[in-house]
């Protein structure tokens, strides 16, 4: 069984394990750590400036922040901070900048022993279309921290390609 970044983990256990007779993926995911991180800590949060951004101009101002949402005020009492030309708005790019600080100012999210180790394995996607073991893969369509996209991806390839009889998609609506 594996969740998120484990699915890489259960995978490569059933491929290195002979005694694994089958696999459950829960939130499946395919790319680096690295992808991932840049995925979740950069991308996904685009949408929370959109959100902000109420005349779509691409820059949030104080008058915007000031809304009741936890986030919102998180990024308002870090605008002095953030706002790099100190124009008292935030662009998308220093917003982006600022989270992106998270994965650069040495948090411990990503080193380079894990990216070593990490480049040993097989990717996800390859050990699947090279196994015949069963796979069950569990997704929920709304989920944020593993997007359905990545499962939706692998059946295509079954439904278009591969053909195979031993994988099973099961998503939650929600």
């Amino acid at each position: 069984l594996g969740h998120s970044e484990g699915t890489k983990v259960a995978l490569n256990a059933a491929k290195n394990k002979k005694f694994i007779k089958g696999i459950a993926l829960i939130g499946f995911w395919n790319e680096s750590l690295a992808s991932t991180l840049l995925e979740q800590v950069i991308y996904r949060n685009i949408s929370l400036f959109e959100r902000f951004d109420v005349n779509s101009d691409k820059f949030l101002t104080e008058n915007e922040l000031k809304v009741s949402d936890p986030v919102a005020k998180s990024v308002l009492a870090q605008l002095s901070m953030l706002d790099l030309n100190r124009d008292k708005k935030l662009s998308l790019s220093e917003f982006k900048a600022g989270n992106y600080l998270n994965l650069i100012s040495g948090t411990g999210l990503y080193n380079e022993a894990y990216a070593r180790d990490e480049a040993k394995l097989m990717r996800p996607s390859d050990i699947i279309q090279n196994t015949s073991i069963p796979i069950l893969f569990l997704q929920g369509e709304y989920d944020n921290q593993t997007p359905a996209f990545y499962t939706q991806s692998i059946e295509l390839a079954n439904q278009l390609v591969w053909k195979k009889k031993n994988l099973k998609f099961v998503y939650f609506p929600k």
